[in-house]
């Protein structure tokens, strides 16, 4: 199945280099974490209180929100292009710190942004055709049996599209990390013949990210710092696997390499 080959190369492409993904991420990913402590223990209690509805709004609150923001989209880009760069051009990270290609990674955000918009898009319109379904299911019913097909019917009709759309598109962000750009008509075209392989491959992310999920989920205690420390390897592993997976469709089937 091709698309298990695709997902089994992309962690291969992560723990067979794992110094060099440490290299490429770890500093980075630790600055990510960091300031997330820092706005969660100065405003979590706020945090916690505007989810039960309107509330004050803590002096410094957005401040520091702003500054969580610009870290975690700087870094997240930054370790995006310079994995893609070091897997497809093979150039060499630093001892602590990937080298920092300003214009690659403009691109890549904007190319992002964009990329958000579409997906954002198509993702409203499934959303309403997701609660329509599930009206007409459930017809207001409130059982467990009713959480079990809405989560089903999400995960059909809402999530697995969209990864399929974004797998399909996805090309055009390692072409923005090595400098050559790509249309999103041009990945359209190019993972076309791939529909198949890539509807496996968002099957087999999604399976993957709702097993991975489960110790948590098990873990009646989200505030233990096992589940803390679990989270945030975790969501380490998903976001290299996940560029990784992005690499190796751009790597197969934009300059056909083999898995």
């Amino acid at each position: 199945m091709q698309g298990w080959k695709i997902f089994t190369h992309s962690l291969r492409m992560v723990f067979g280099n794992l110094g060099a993904a440490f290299r490429v991420s770890l500093v980075l990913y630790l600055a990510q974490i960091a300031v997330g402590y820092v706005f969660i223990s100065q405003f979590g209690d706020a945090m916690q209180q505007m989810q039960k509805g309107p509330g004050m709004i803590p002096p410094g609150f957005w401040g520091v929100w702003l500054l969580l923001m610009i870290v975690t989209v700087v870094t997240s880009l930054w370790i995006a292009v310079a994995w893609h760069r070091y897997i497809l051009l093979e150039e060499t990270p630093g001892a602590v710190l990937p080298p920092f290609h300003a214009s690659q990674i403009l691109r890549y955000f904007q190319v992002s942004f964009l990329l958000g918009l579409i997906l954002g898009l198509v993702g409203f319109v499934l959303g309403f055709v997701s609660a329509f379904l599930i009206a007409i299911l459930l017809g207001g019913s409130t059982s467990p049996a009713a959480g079990i097909v809405s989560m089903l019917v999400f995960l059909v009709v809402v999530l697995g599209p969209l990864v399929y759309l974004f797998y399909r598109l996805s090309p055009v962000l390692p072409a923005a990390a090595v400098g050559e750009p790509m249309t999103f008509s041009e990945a359209m075209k190019v993972t076309a013949p791939a529909s198949g392989v890539i509807f496996q491959l968002a099957i087999i992310g999604i399976l993957a990210g709702i097993l991975l999920q489960l110790p948590s989920m098990m873990n009646p205690n989200k505030a233990s710092l096992i589940n803390i420390v679990y989270s945030d390897v975790l969501g380490w592993i998903y976001m290299m696997v996940g560029i990784s997976i992005l690499t190796t469709i751009y790597g197969h089937y934009v300059q056909g390499r083999e898995l």
